[in-house]
Formats: structure tokens, sequence, C-alpha cells
């Protein structure tokens, strides 16, 4: 994404989805260290090169957005079971994951990403 508005001559934009890929970087050492730090094993397998090809200006910020409610399903479910299990710790965790740290007041890019949608 940072790539095709790079190429747009859109450097802002660019910008932001470089930091938006090193924080879920980020957040993926947070769930790498977590699966490690109960017992688990990880074995990290190779990524596959984005399959997503961009027309409009608009088309990645509609597919980050479909990605981010995605992401977030899969976190819900993460949370909803760890309550049910009364795993506290890992109802922490999925919240932190989420972005719904109170420390860092949401989740900014599905927040950014909705409000351009509108």
């Amino acid at each position: 994404m940072a790539n095709f508005y790079s190429r747009k001559g859109l450097d802002g934009f660019a910008n932001w989805y470089e930091i938006q890929a090193r924080e879920e970087q980020d957040h993926a050492m947070l769930m790498y260290q977590y699966l490690h730090n109960n017992g688990e094993n990880v074995t990290l397998e190779a990524i596959a090169k984005p399959d997503k090809t961009f027309e409009t200006l608009m088309d990645p910020l509609k597919a980050g957005l479909e990605h981010e409610r995605y992401v977030t399903s899969l976190i819900n479910n993460i949370y909803e079971a760890a309550q049910e299990a009364k795993d506290f710790r890992t109802v922490a965790d999925a919240l932190i994951l989420a972005g719904n740290d109170p420390g860092t007041g949401g989740c900014r890019q599905t927040d950014f990403i909705y409000s351009i949608n509108k």
C-alpha cells in the first residue's frame, strides 16, 4: 500500500502505511512473545508477496479497512474464548493486540481508515 501511494507521489500516505506496517510487525512480535511466555512452540513461515492490485486512490484504504475488520473479528474471537475460560491474562493481551489498550487511546488505524471511508 505504501508502495502504491509512493508511486502516485503521495508521500504522506506512503509514510503512514510504512508506519502502520511497523506497527503490525510490533503486534506480531507481541503475539510471538505471548505464545513463548505460555510455553508454546512458534514456527515462523514465509510471508507471500501481496496479491492485491490497486487502481484508484481509495482502493488501498478500502482494502485496509476490510482487513482491519477481519483481523479485529479474529481478535474478538480470542477475547471471547478467553473470557469464557476466565483466562484474564489473555483477555488483557487481546485488548492490547486489538489496539484497545487504554494507554494508546484505541485503534488509530481503523479509526483513520473508517473516517476516510465515510
